[in-house]
């Protein structure tokens, strides 16, 4: 009787190893994830204000060719 209950402690410990292990590969998975999200969006709002300023500065420009001329 013991056995069997040893046995099937052994297996429930497998079991719950295997389960923590699957977590924290998913909980790992997910961190870069976000990481690389943040990242991107990072990147995203660096090349909006770019673009932004380069639009100012296009604008500043045809408006000193239009005082010029």
């Amino acid at each position: 009787m013991k056995s069997a209950e040893a046995a099937k402690r052994d297996e429930q410990a497998k079991i719950t190893a295997a389960e923590q292990k699957a977590t924290a590969a998913a909980e790992s998975k997910l961190d870069e994830a976000q990481s690389k999200h943040s990242d991107a969006a990072s990147k995203r709002a660096t090349a909006d204000r770019v673009e932004e300023l380069a639009d100012v500065e296009k604008q500043k420009r045809q408006s000193e060719r239009a005082n010029d001329a």
